[in-house]
């Protein structure tokens, strides 16, 4: 399994980056980015859009998500995984302390966390 992890500096590179997307997209299963561009250019730049990414990698399952930090700048990364591999979401499970209990936000029936688990050991083989 082949993973390329790329800071895309919001796709300020367009056409190297373009040609490195394709070329490596034949060889590669995952791919993480830092600095995803947005969906659209600004101001008429020539940057690579989010939107010519994501049909550059046609052939993956496009994970990407937004975080807002360091005083409302936003922080995009990619998660880019080739189609015929078998993923698993994980953003919702969190591991909690005794103390934080009591902010709980429901509770998991034993079905369900057997179901769970074997899901995510049948992932991880």
């Amino acid at each position: 399994m082949k993973l390329i992890s790329l800071n895309l500096l919001r796709g300020e590179i367009r056409e190297p980056l373009a040609e490195f997307l394709k070329k490596y997209s034949l060889v590669t299963d995952i791919f993480l980015f830092q600095e995803m561009p947005e969906p659209m250019s600004r101001n008429g730049m020539p940057f690579l859009t989010s939107a010519e990414i994501e049909d550059i990698l046609s052939g993956f399952n496009n994970y990407s998500k937004s975080y807002s930090r360091n005083m409302g700048h936003l922080n995009d990364m990619g998660f880019f995984v080739k189609k015929e591999i078998s993923t698993v979401v994980l953003s919702q499970i969190r591991l909690i302390d005794a103390k934080r209990l009591q902010y709980k936000m429901g509770d998991l029936g034993e079905k369900d966390f057997l179901e769970l688990k074997k899901r995510l050991i049948e992932f991880l083989q």
